[in-house]
């Protein structure tokens, strides 16, 4: 009886917040906002792009109750009658013919590497711009932050809203006090930024001008103390942090035609001394020129070289880390097993195929016991970059609602570097996933990275940006 009287007094209490304040909640009618494509002047076609501009900056001006972007559909089917490019006087009709109350309308310009951005935020009534941008960078990249930042400017000064923008426009004043910034100074390897924060231990290195495709840590020299190996698509190169010092301790060049794509850091071979296994591809065969190196006493060497397989180095729970691998097929980019490698007289050998589900590749998955009933399920991404959990025989247990995961770096059957956007034939290398109890609770954690991207893959399905990361 008393859990009855409640739920009726819970549900009277309910109904008066609702008479009391639905002429609050409901009074205000949110502004409509038509969002027109931006007119694209470049030499190649970059009709994705256009499309990827519209669903950001639908994302950034929404807000619940207060600004209602226009549907796609609805602005699309106003366009075909169009039959000329969009002016200023043409996108006040437009806005008045859709009863927004402002129209998004403007162009890019995209010469070479440049690009130059000019949106207006134009209010119909009053039949004035209430926001003029106008930003010019250096890099195609910078599309991103064009954007976001001319969505920051509406909301502000439109719709009163202060937002998180990526990067901050920079005065003459701010440029001035910046020139002493640390990072400008820094002009060898041997130096580093040192940051700490208090309860923490945090390092920062120097930047690098270049696009880092793989990193991995270990003792690859023998000496005790943990060295960093990571790669871009021409170098090897292994690093050591000495007394806050980021060390050059050794680097090996790419030859002509070659890419360098991941790397691992493993003693596989049981000497001692960790091998560096980088997995790298000839552009000019179209075939795998994978290599394994190891320290010789005075500098790195390669053991092994022109291997026809893509390494990967997984810790397992029981046996520590080992090396899995996966040959390049003749027509396809993946042979049809993956195995795990053994040191065997002077190679690294097939020794044992792993009971994995059909179609995983050699990259973006582990084992673990994450549900502690001693259970060793696989991890691993399916080819949506979403999570899921797979038991010994190959069931579904769990799948992610969302995506995890995403690089930049790719295969594909003809060229890993192909940069146009319509190439059909990438293949995304999958993060890294690992399983390990990193707050000593007797749980283990599933950790990998999330980057966010800037479009919807029904907008390019087969590009890939990114706009944030954790």
């Amino acid at each position: 009886m008393r859990r009855a009287t409640f739920n009726i007094n819970m549900t009277i209490a309910i109904l008066m917040i609702t008479v009391l304040f639905a002429p609050m909640a409901y009074g205000k009618t949110p502004a409509r906002v038509l969002i027109l494509p931006l007119n694209i002047h470049s030499d190649r076609d970059l009709s994705f792009l256009k499309e990827g501009v519209r669903e950001m900056l639908s994302t950034r001006l929404t807000a619940a109750g207060e600004v209602m972007p226009i549907d796609k559909n609805t602005t699309d089917k106003m366009l075909q009658n169009i039959n000329k490019p969009v002016d200023e006087s043409s996108a006040y009709a437009l806005g008045a013919q859709a009863e927004a109350d402002y129209v998004v309308f403007g162009s890019m310009t995209i010469l070479g590497d440049s690009i130059s951005t000019d949106v207006r935020f134009l209010d119909v009534k009053g039949k004035k711009p209430a926001v003029a941008f106008s930003q010019f960078g250096k890099e195609q990249s910078e599309v991103l932050f064009h954007i976001d930042r001319f969505a920051a400017e509406v909301n502000e000064k439109v719709f009163g809203r202060k937002t998180y923008t990526y990067r901050k426009t920079v005065t003459a004043d701010e440029q001035v006090r910046r020139r002493k910034h640390p990072d400008s100074l820094i002009t060898s390897d041997q130096l580093i930024i040192t940051e700490k924060e208090p309860g923490t231990n945090l390092w920062r290195s120097r930047r690098y001008k270049t696009v880092i495709n793989g990193i991995a840590a270990g003792d690859v020299d023998g000496d005790g103390r943990t060295e960093v190996a990571f790669v871009d698509k021409e170098n090897l190169m292994i690093h050591r942090l000495v007394e806050g010092r980021f060390e050059k301790v050794g680097q090996l060049k790419a030859g002509t035609g070659t890419v360098y794509l991941t790397v691992d850091v493993a003693d596989i071979n049981r000497n001692g001394i960790s091998e560096i296994f980088v997995t790298s591809v000839s552009l000019n065969e179209a075939k795998m020129n994978s290599f394994v190196a190891e320290w010789s006493g005075s500098g790195f060497k390669k053991i092994v070289d022109r291997q026809n397989w893509y390494y990967r180095v997984i810790r397992t729970p029981d046996r520590g880390n080992i090396l899995v691998g996966q040959k390049r097929g003749i027509e396809d980019l993946f042979w049809k097993s993956v195995y795990e490698l053994e040191w065997k007289q002077g190679k690294y050998r097939p020794v044992e195929k792993l009971p994995l589900p059909k179609g995983q590749k050699v990259f973006g998955f582990t084992y673990g016991d994450i549900m502690k009933d001693g259970r060793q399920l696989v991890i691993s991404f399916d080819g949506g970059d979403y999570l899921r959990v797979l038991d010994p025989n190959g069931r579904e247990i769990w799948i992610s609602g969302e995506r995890f995961g995403g690089t930049t770096t790719y295969l594909d059957h003809t060229n890993v570097f192909d940069t146009s956007p319509d190439s059909k034939n990438r293949y995304y290398l999958p993060q890294r996933i690992h399983v390990v109890d990193i707050d000593s609770d007797g749980k283990n954690e599933v950790i990998t990275v999330k980057n966010t991207e800037a479009f919807s893959r029904t907008v390019a399905a087969r590009l890939r940006v990114f706009r944030s990361g954790r």
